[in-house]
């Protein structure tokens, strides 16, 4: 609550890429959290970069927090199946995709359908060096809690907390996904 992270540019980063890898031709699925508070400034990055793209399209599932272990890879699963032009899913928090990859393998589409999510997760980035997970943006912890520190200090202090903390995003994609490590 003390640190401004930027979600919005996360999520753009992630419709950027699915716009990209598609050439502007992206149909997708978005899969959110509304229980989570970034979940409404990822939605407004996503949905930016969507609306600058004439030929995309994107639909949006909820799930509660309650419900992700038992309403994701249903929901997933039949929207794959009511709409056979889907081409990228979008869960924006990657503990989404353990049940995100099994919906798209599922419904027989894991050549078709490519998933895009963000934090950074080890578990996801083991799916990322599976090739089950297309990328996954990735924020650094350390930074964050140093990030958290130096407010919390300031605040303490009496002197102007930083609007701006300039806490990277890392995209890990094939390429990349080993500097992580082995999950």
């Amino acid at each position: 609550g003390v640190v401004p992270i930027d979600y919005k540019k996360a999520g753009a980063l992630l419709a950027d890429w699915a716009i990209a890898k598609t050439d502007a031709n992206v149909n997708a699925v978005v899969i959110g959290i509304n229980d989570v508070l970034s979940t409404e400034s990822m939605m407004s990055g996503i949905k930016e970069e969507f609306a600058k793209c004439a030929s995309c399209k994107m639909s949006y599932i909820n799930v509660t927090i309650p419900e992700m272990a038992t309403k994701t890879q249903t929901n997933v699963q039949a929207a794959l199946t009511a709409d056979p032009t889907i081409n990228y899913v979008i869960p924006i928090y990657d503990v989404l995709t353990q049940w995100v990859v099994p919906a798209v393998t599922i419904t027989g589409k894991r050549d078709s359908v490519k998933i895009a999510t963000f934090n950074g997760t080890p578990f996801a980035i083991g799916f990322v060096q599976e090739g089950k997970v297309e990328v996954d943006i990735g924020e650094n912890l350390d930074w964050i809690g140093h990030a958290v520190v130096d407010s919390e200090m300031r605040m303490i202090c009496g002197l102007p907390t930083v609007k701006d903390p300039k806490i990277p995003l890392l995209i890990f994609d094939k390429s990349n996904a080993d500097t992580a490590g082995k999950p």
